[in-house]
Protein backbone atom coordinates (compact mmCIF):
# COMPACT_ATOMS: atom_id res chain seq x y z
CA UNK A 1 0.00 0.00 0.00
CA UNK A 2 1.40 3.12 -0.84
CA UNK A 3 0.92 6.53 0.29
CA UNK A 4 0.23 8.97 -2.62
CA UNK A 5 -1.82 11.91 -3.71
CA UNK A 6 -5.32 11.69 -3.11
CA UNK A 7 -8.74 13.32 -2.18
CA UNK A 8 -8.74 14.10 1.89
CA UNK A 9 -11.32 15.52 3.46
CA UNK A 10 -9.96 17.00 6.84
CA UNK A 11 -12.48 14.80 8.98
CA UNK A 12 -10.19 11.86 6.62
CA UNK A 13 -6.77 13.22 8.08
CA UNK A 14 -7.99 13.33 11.92
CA UNK A 15 -9.67 9.59 11.55
CA UNK A 16 -6.30 8.51 9.88
CA UNK A 17 -4.34 10.09 13.25
CA UNK A 18 -3.14 13.23 11.86
CA UNK A 19 -2.90 16.20 13.37
CA UNK A 20 -2.29 19.90 12.04
CA UNK A 21 0.85 21.68 12.78
CA UNK A 22 2.00 25.21 12.29
CA UNK A 23 5.43 26.10 10.69
CA UNK A 24 8.15 28.20 12.43
CA UNK A 25 9.18 30.80 10.23
CA UNK A 26 12.35 30.03 8.98
CA UNK A 27 14.49 31.75 6.33
CA UNK A 28 15.11 29.35 3.30
CA UNK A 29 17.03 30.23 0.60
CA UNK A 30 15.53 29.46 -3.24
CA UNK A 31 15.64 29.71 -7.00
CA UNK A 32 13.91 28.42 -10.17
CA UNK A 33 15.90 25.48 -11.43
CA UNK A 34 16.58 26.64 -15.46
CA UNK A 35 16.28 24.70 -18.50
CA UNK A 36 19.87 23.88 -19.10
CA UNK A 37 19.80 22.39 -14.99
CA UNK A 38 16.63 20.17 -15.77
CA UNK A 39 15.75 17.71 -15.23
CA UNK A 40 18.03 17.53 -11.51
CA UNK A 41 18.00 14.43 -9.54
CA UNK A 42 17.99 14.80 -6.01
CA UNK A 43 19.55 11.77 -3.63
CA UNK A 44 17.44 12.22 -0.26
CA UNK A 45 18.07 9.77 2.37
CA UNK A 46 15.06 7.66 1.49
CA UNK A 47 13.74 9.13 -1.86
CA UNK A 48 15.16 10.21 -4.89
CA UNK A 49 13.34 13.22 -6.59
CA UNK A 50 13.38 14.95 -9.79
CA UNK A 51 12.92 18.56 -10.67
CA UNK A 52 12.02 19.56 -13.84
CA UNK A 53 12.75 22.92 -15.16
CA UNK A 54 11.00 25.64 -13.20
CA UNK A 55 10.73 23.96 -9.78
CA UNK A 56 11.85 25.63 -6.82
CA UNK A 57 15.11 24.60 -5.80
CA UNK A 58 15.32 25.17 -2.03
CA UNK A 59 18.09 25.07 0.35
CA UNK A 60 18.27 25.17 4.32
CA UNK A 61 21.36 27.61 4.58
CA UNK A 62 22.25 27.19 8.27
CA UNK A 63 25.11 28.60 9.90
CA UNK A 64 28.16 26.18 8.28
CA UNK A 65 29.60 27.55 4.57
CA UNK A 66 30.38 24.92 2.39
CA UNK A 67 32.03 24.88 -0.80
CA UNK A 68 29.46 23.40 -2.90
CA UNK A 69 25.97 24.56 -3.11
CA UNK A 70 24.85 21.27 -3.48
CA UNK A 71 26.54 19.91 0.19
CA UNK A 72 23.27 22.40 1.59
CA UNK A 73 20.42 20.45 2.52
CA UNK A 74 17.95 20.77 -0.85
CA UNK A 75 14.21 20.04 -1.70
CA UNK A 76 12.43 20.30 -4.87
CA UNK A 77 8.49 22.14 -4.83
CA UNK A 78 6.74 22.79 -7.84
CA UNK A 79 6.02 26.07 -8.91
CA UNK A 80 2.36 25.56 -7.97
CA UNK A 81 2.81 24.34 -4.12
CA UNK A 82 5.92 27.05 -3.71
CA UNK A 83 3.55 29.41 -4.59
CA UNK A 84 0.95 28.97 -2.19
CA UNK A 85 3.02 28.06 0.40
CA UNK A 86 6.02 30.19 0.39
CA UNK A 87 6.37 33.75 1.07
CA UNK A 88 9.34 36.30 0.49
CA UNK A 89 11.22 36.80 3.84
CA UNK A 90 10.21 39.82 4.97
CA UNK A 91 12.57 40.49 8.16
CA UNK A 92 13.44 44.39 8.84
CA UNK A 93 16.99 45.20 8.16
CA UNK A 94 18.22 41.37 7.69
CA UNK A 95 21.45 40.66 6.49
CA UNK A 96 22.98 37.73 4.92
CA UNK A 97 25.19 35.20 6.70
CA UNK A 98 28.32 34.05 4.53
CA UNK A 99 25.79 30.48 3.53
CA UNK A 100 22.84 32.72 2.56
CA UNK A 101 25.10 35.21 0.72
CA UNK A 102 26.91 31.94 -1.31
CA UNK A 103 23.43 30.63 -2.20
CA UNK A 104 22.29 34.31 -3.61
CA UNK A 105 25.55 34.22 -5.95
CA UNK A 106 23.99 31.49 -7.72
CA UNK A 107 20.32 33.15 -7.78
CA UNK A 108 18.89 31.69 -4.97
CA UNK A 109 16.33 34.47 -2.98
CA UNK A 110 15.04 34.38 0.86
CA UNK A 111 11.65 32.84 1.45
CA UNK A 112 10.04 31.46 3.92
CA UNK A 113 6.96 28.92 4.54
CA UNK A 114 4.19 29.89 6.02
CA UNK A 115 1.63 26.98 5.49
CA UNK A 116 1.13 24.29 8.29
CA UNK A 117 0.86 20.95 7.79
CA UNK A 118 -1.21 18.08 8.44
CA UNK A 119 1.32 15.23 9.92
CA UNK A 120 2.06 12.11 11.92
CA UNK A 121 4.69 10.10 13.27
CA UNK A 122 5.19 6.93 11.05
CA UNK A 123 4.94 4.07 13.81
CA UNK A 124 5.86 1.35 11.18
CA UNK A 125 7.91 1.53 7.58
CA UNK A 126 5.38 2.82 4.68
CA UNK A 127 5.70 3.50 1.11
CA UNK A 128 5.11 7.59 0.21
CA UNK A 129 5.19 8.77 -3.27
CA UNK A 130 5.66 12.44 -3.19
CA UNK A 131 4.98 14.74 -6.21
CA UNK A 132 8.67 15.05 -6.86
CA UNK A 133 9.61 11.40 -6.47
CA UNK A 134 10.76 8.99 -8.94
CA UNK A 135 8.69 6.17 -7.49
CA UNK A 136 7.36 5.13 -4.22
CA UNK A 137 9.96 5.45 -1.44
CA UNK A 138 10.03 2.96 1.88
CA UNK A 139 9.91 5.71 5.02
CA UNK A 140 11.24 4.50 8.09
CA UNK A 141 9.14 4.36 11.45
CA UNK A 142 10.14 7.43 13.50
CA UNK A 143 9.92 9.72 10.52
CA UNK A 144 7.00 11.87 9.51
CA UNK A 145 4.13 11.69 7.07
CA UNK A 146 3.17 15.07 5.93
CA UNK A 147 0.10 15.84 4.05
CA UNK A 148 0.66 19.55 2.41
CA UNK A 149 -1.64 21.42 -0.12
CA UNK A 150 -3.37 19.15 -2.75
CA UNK A 151 -3.03 16.57 -0.46
CA UNK A 152 0.42 16.03 -1.76
CA UNK A 153 2.08 13.71 0.55
CA UNK A 154 5.65 13.89 1.15
CA UNK A 155 8.09 12.55 4.35
CA UNK A 156 10.68 14.32 6.55
CA UNK A 157 13.13 13.29 9.29
CA UNK A 158 11.84 13.70 12.86
CA UNK A 159 14.87 15.98 13.75
CA UNK A 160 13.93 18.41 11.00
CA UNK A 161 9.88 18.16 11.48
CA UNK A 162 10.67 18.96 15.08
CA UNK A 163 12.69 22.62 14.16
CA UNK A 164 10.58 23.78 11.65
CA UNK A 165 7.11 22.41 13.14
CA UNK A 166 5.22 23.50 16.50
CA UNK A 167 4.67 20.56 18.14
CA UNK A 168 3.35 21.40 21.24
CA UNK A 169 0.81 23.35 19.06
CA UNK A 170 -0.35 19.86 17.04
CA UNK A 171 -4.19 20.22 17.13
CA UNK A 172 -7.14 17.79 15.86
CA UNK A 173 -7.79 20.79 12.84
CA UNK A 174 -6.48 23.33 11.00
CA UNK A 175 -7.54 26.22 13.02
Amino acid sequence: NVIQQEERTEEDLIAAGFKYYHRRKQLVMARVLPDDEAPLILELPWDTLIAEAGYYICYDPGDVWYVNRDSYDRWAVRPDIFESTYNEWDVPDWQPNKPESYLMSFGCKPYYKFAGVWAKRLIYPTYIRSLESKSAALIPAGAWLAIGVKNAPWHIEDKEFRSRYQLSDGVENGA
